[in-house]
């Protein structure tokens, strides 16, 4: 199925899987709403699993975004579709989505996250900011020795990608932490190296109704790593039962 928003510009591709209250489902960057498929048919909920543009089947960006763009966007969808107080499960990318969902708009039944991102680690920015300026000036130094077999990738990289995913990375949710009032479950790979398990404890601290559960010898899919017991504890956190 196809949503349209005529403001953004852009066709959202989704599914719907499964019946019962709603469950929208957030993937992380540069992955597709097919990531949680497996998951979603064992919930006994209503999934709404999304393509965030420009992933999946969705539309190609117009415009740099940033994450109160996408969080609008998204919160349109869930109005237009008439999808109201929703429980959303979010991984990485997606999860910085959900937390300006419900910091902003503050109307979620309960929130899941699973490494996501949005805590601030400056000296990693530091770190990172360095590593754009070797590859800016190895890029240089090809074009200049009409050399162009370095980071093609990079090259092939389309302005309002590189824009947009500069406006995500250097966005700071952590001051907002405090004001999301949902419950909040917190599921996260141990050995997780895209978002440290310090980022997971962070996020148990300031939120207040949240709690922790850390997956053993696991990383940054630690639901694909570890499936049934994922969605296990999903199951019982989203139907009130015990996990």
């Amino acid at each position: 199925m196809i949503y349209t928003n005529k403001q953004y510009k852009v066709n959202i591709v989704y599914d719907i899987i499964g019946n019962g209250n709603w469950l929208v489902v957030l993937h992380g960057w540069g992955s597709n709403r097919n990531v949680f498929a497996n998951i979603a048919v064992n919930l006994n909920y209503k999934c709404l699993l999304i393509d965030i543009p420009p992933f999946g089947e969705s539309s190609e960006l117009n415009q740099d975004w940033t994450i109160p763009m996408y969080a609008d966007l998204i919160n349109q969808m869930l109005l237009e579709l008439q999808i109201h107080n929703p429980t959303i499960m979010a991984h990485s990318f997606g999860g910085r989505i959900a937390l300006e969902l419900a910091y902003k708009y503050q109307n979620i039944r309960k929130l899941i996250l699973t490494g996501s991102a949005g805590v601030s680690r400056k000296s990693l920015k530091v770190k990172s900011k360095i590593l754009l300026n070797k590859i800016k000036k190895t890029l240089l130094k090809n074009v200049k020795n009409n050399k162009h077999n370095g980071s093609p990738d990079y090259l092939a990289l389309p302005p309002v990608m590189k824009k947009t995913f500069q406006n995500i990375v250097n966005h700071d949710q952590t001051s907002q932490l405090k004001y999301i009032n949902c419950p909040t479950l917190i599921i996260w790979g141990q050995n997780d190296t895209e978002t440290p398990l310090q980022d997971a404890k962070t996020l148990s601290q300031k939120i207040k109704n949240s709690q922790l559960i850390i997956f053993k010898s696991c990383g940054h899919f630690c639901f694909l790593e570890q499936t049934a017991l994922f969605s296990k504890i999903v199951y019982n956190y989203i139907n009130e039962g015990d996990y």
